[in-house]
């Protein structure tokens, strides 16, 4: 019988809550996700049951199943018994001593610089521009300062969206109470294909990074307070994703990319960059170009002092 082998915090807390019975809300081949009753104190009621091919994130629980998750389909039961998760014909058993992970704390305040940072996503850009093949996603062709590709449909907007979030940005380092970019966020929210689209993981990136500074607090309350009132403009898969980063927190992907970028290594930067990247069609590196622009402005607001 398979079973988990390492449970995210908030996946672990929900285990303690057992037994007790959700449904299927979305089958894929390496994961499949369970919507359950609410916690106390839970950030959300969806959570993951991933292959340990799949990286951790919080609301995920890794098993040891090596065949894809077929024979079960959205709306099935699901029943997380004390010693075993039953969905369709799998048995799961949960061990008494389930290890679990959870993210580190990258306070960046004294380590890095924009100047700085800006090397290291020129490095990254550099080093996926020749590793992603044609057609290139915006978030990589912006990530390398470039322009979207003509034949792209939302490029475009997409690109519209991050130059209004940026110059939200760098006005909010001017204001002692900067106001939510309601507008700016809107604009992003939902905006492309996919399960979560490029906007919504851009918009991850960025609370992500900006949660590595103290220091910018404030922008980052603010930019919670924009997108927690807009999350209603993207599909609940997403609001799952977004809910997570607005609480403050992220996967392991994003976990070994900022601790490199911290301790300045350039092999283990590119290979943690290179990782996040191949995580879905594109969400890795919008999540990539978000996190270059929460860091930025993380690091902005550190030492840098009033912005021309």
């Amino acid at each position: 019988m398979p079973s988990i082998c390492m449970a995210g915090t908030a996946a672990a807390a929900m285990l303690q809550q057992r037994p007790m019975e959700g449904r299927v809300h979305s089958v894929f081949r390496r994961v499949l996700n369970m919507e359950m009753p609410a916690v106390p104190g839970a950030v959300d009621n969806l959570y993951s049951l991933g292959r340990q091919d799949v990286s951790p994130s919080p609301a995920m629980l890794v098993t040891d199943l090596k065949q894809p998750f077929f024979g079960v389909s959205p709306g099935n039961v699901i029943r997380i018994r004390p010693d075993l998760i039953e969905v369709g014909e799998y048995r799961i058993a949960i061990p008494t001593d389930l290890p679990q992970w959870q993210q580190g704390s990258h306070i960046g305040d004294a380590r890095a610089d924009m100047e700085t940072l800006e090397g290291y996503f020129s490095n990254i850009a550099a080093l996926l521009l020749q590793r992603v093949s044609w057609p290139q996603p915006s978030s990589l062709l912006l990530l390398a300062g470039r322009q979207p590709r003509r034949d792209d449909p939302f490029g475009k907007a997409f690109q519209t969206g991050v130059e209004a979030l940026e110059a939200w940005g760098y006005g909010a380092l001017k204001d002692p109470a900067p106001a939510p970019p309601g507008e700016a966020s809107a604009r992003l929210l939902g905006l492309g294909a996919g399960l979560t689209p490029s906007g919504d993981d851009y918009l991850s990136g960025v609370l992500t990074g900006l949660g590595q500074f103290s220091s910018a607090a404030v922008m980052l309350a603010s930019l919670r307070k924009a997108v927690g009132a807009n999350l209603g403009r993207t599909n609940r898969l997403s609001q799952h994703f977004l809910a997570y980063a607005l609480a403050g927190y992220w996967g392991r992907l994003e976990d070994q990319l900022i601790a490199a970028l911290w301790a300045g290594d350039r092999p283990e930067y590119l290979l943690a960059a290179e990782a996040l990247a191949a995580y879905g069609s594109s969400s890795g590196m919008d999540e990539i170009l978000g996190l270059r622009t929460g860091l930025r402005l993380g690091a902005l607001a550190t030492g840098a002092g009033p912005i021309a």
